[in-house]
This record gives structure tokens, C-alpha cells and sequence, in this order.
């Protein structure tokens, strides 16, 4: 079963991520400890590594917009 985080829940385990890999943790313990894979930590890195709380809900406020304008646009029939 998938655990959804809010985008301000995410920013916050990426930044207790990096104030553990700062003490001389690894990845993995860091990660096990936190209760989320490594392919989790890696791909959230990749997304919001640098955002604050407000700017991670507004991009995913705007993936789901984009989402529904793409979903309009194929029942309309527009490519």
C-alpha cells in the first residue's frame, strides 16, 4: 500500500535526509530509519531537492492542473 506525503511532509524527510548524511550517515540507514526506500529518497531528491515547502505545493498544484487540462484536451479531441 502507497503512503501518500503532502509536498511539505516530503521537504521536510529530504531535509532530515541531509542534516543525517551531514552527521556521517548513509543513504540506506538514513532511509531505512525514515521508513522509505531508497528509489523513493532518490526520485524525491530529483524533484524537490532545493524547494521550499510553498514552492513544492505549487508545483504539484500545477502537475495537477496540467493533468486535468491534458485529460480536457483528449476528450475534446485536441492534440
Amino acid at each position: 500500500m502507497k503512503k501518500r506525503r503532502s509536498a511539505e511532509q516530503i521537504v521536510g524527510l529530504l531535509r532530515q535526509v541531509d542534516v543525517n548524511l551531514g552527521k556521517g550517515m548513509n543513504v540506506p540507514d538514513v532511509c531505512r530509519r525514515l521508513g522509505i526506500s531508497q528509489q523513493t529518497y532518490y526520485g524525491w531528491r530529483t524533484t524537490f531537492c532545493g524547494m521550499n515547502p510553498k514552492m513544492a505545493r505549487q508545483l504539484q498544484e500545477l502537475q495537477r492542473q496540467n493533468s486535468r487540462l491534458k485529460k480536457r484536451a483528449d476528450a475534446v479531441g485536441i492534440t
